[in-house]
């Protein structure tokens, strides 16, 4: 009997031993974070972990365990080096990814098919609203989480769980119909996969061709939603006014070469970054000194866009939306290097071109000839994160548009 109680407490003493002892252990949080992840997955499936990240920043500064295999960081040194300077492995593989997209989101790509006289043809057919769409809005995206945690689990639960992975059959129908089809069009990523990826199979090409629809989607849109709420306040009008001004007296410029719109399209990322959360990385298996301390290899490393962007010593008044921060020469390095709404380094966003050129299209042209103001029947704009972006919480953005001039 005395064996049957001592097995169990050995095995305690021993966990409790590898954690007080990891190197992790060393690092600020709370202590249970040195014990168990459930608290971190849970906020997870609360869709809580940004501001509990963010709150235990605030509370520990710069460096935080918050699980016993992950940590978080929120200076610009631990940035760079999970990012930028090999912090994470698998670099092959991503780097070929990356050969094969390249020029289709380069800013020379994009700008080519959205100013050719056909590039926005697809804007007229009822199909491709539909499954844009059924994109936004369809159900939460924070059912992966259980099928990570306990994919047994989630796949039993799978018809009573609310919270399931959202269906969207019309997207799902197009790419696997098009991977299916000979000879695409040659400025298509299918045309860029078949050609740079003999060996892919069709699943495998329809599961990229569908990351990239709904990264597109989501991520811009959602950018484009905070914006022009936040534009559309009251308080903010003169923003507003000083963007219009700018625009209508500078029609034969290019939409980059306008300085104020730059600086609200960035100011707009700051605040309302589409992806918020933590971007994870592996550290290498021989492990990596972060910001003073020692992570063994193979733990989870990441920064979150939420926090760096709201350092006061780098952006001033950091809740305030202020594009004319972007335009002071003073701290200008400082603010452009913690810019992170599309990560940085060699796995940053290769869509971040096509994103801008999207964003500051659409505002001039909406904001040249109409002033936007808040709806009458204003929904919840807080955000609602999911696994991979936030959205507005009402799943609405309701804006007055008014003609001006």
């Amino acid at each position: 009997m005395f064996f049957i109680y001592l097995i169990p407490i050995i095995f305690i003493v021993y966990y409790l031993y590898t954690r007080l002892t990891s190197p992790l252990s060393k690092l600020p949080g709370p202590f249970y974070t040195n014990l168990t992840p459930l608290y971190l997955i849970y906020q997870e499936f609360s869709g809580n972990r940004r501001t509990y990240i963010d709150s235990l920043h605030t509370q520990y500064g710069p460096v935080i365990r918050i699980s016993p295999s992950e940590c978080s960081f929120s200076s610009y040194e631990a940035m760079k080096q999970i990012y930028t300077s090999g912090g994470v492995d698998e670099r092959e593989r991503d780097a070929d990814g990356e050969q094969v997209h390249l020029h289709c989101f380069a800013l020379d790509g994009a700008s080519q098919h959205l100013f050719a006289p056909y590039g926005t043809n697809s804007l007229s057919d009822p199909e491709d609203f539909k499954i844009m769409q059924e994109m936004s809005y369809a159900d939460s995206l924070r059912a992966p989480y259980l099928e990570y945690y306990a994919p047994r689990l989630a796949e039993f639960f799978d018809n009573l769980n609310s919270k399931r992975s959202r269906s969207v059959p019309l997207a799902n129908d197009f790419v696997l119909e098009a991977v299916q089809k000979p000879n695409p069009a040659s400025y298509s990523l299918l045309s860029k996969l078949q050609s740079k990826a003999e060996d892919l199979e069709d699943l495998s090409a329809a599961a990229e061709c569908m990351d990239h629809l709904a990264a597109g989607i989501d991520t811009t849109g959602d950018g484009l939603c905070f914006l022009m709420h936040e534009l559309s306040l009251p308080q903010n009008a003169h923003i507003q006014q000083r963007l219009r001004d700018e625009i209508n007296s500078n029609q034969d410029e290019s939409f980059d070469q306008l300085p104020y719109l730059d600086a609200v399209v960035k100011e707009g990322l700051r605040v309302f970054p589409p992806i918020p959360m933590s971007f994870p990385r592996y550290t290498p298996d021989s492990g990596t000194t972060l910001d003073g301390y020692y992570i063994p290899g193979h733990t989870i490393v990441s920064c979150q866009p939420f926090t760096l962007h709201k350092d006061p010593d780098v952006f001033p008044s950091p809740e305030k939306f202020n594009p004319q921060r972007w335009l002071e020469e003073k701290g200008e390095l400082e603010r452009n290097r913690m810019f992170f709404a599309f990560s940085q380094g060699a796995r940053g966003c290769i869509g971040k071109h096509l994103a801008l050129a999207e964003m500051k299209i659409l505002l001039r042209e909406v904001y040249g000839g109409y002033k936007t103001l808040l709806g009458k029947e204003e929904a919840d704009m807080r955000f609602d994160d999911q696994v991979i972006s936030s959205r507005p919480k009402g799943q609405k953005c309701r804006l007055q548009f008014q003609k001006v001039g």
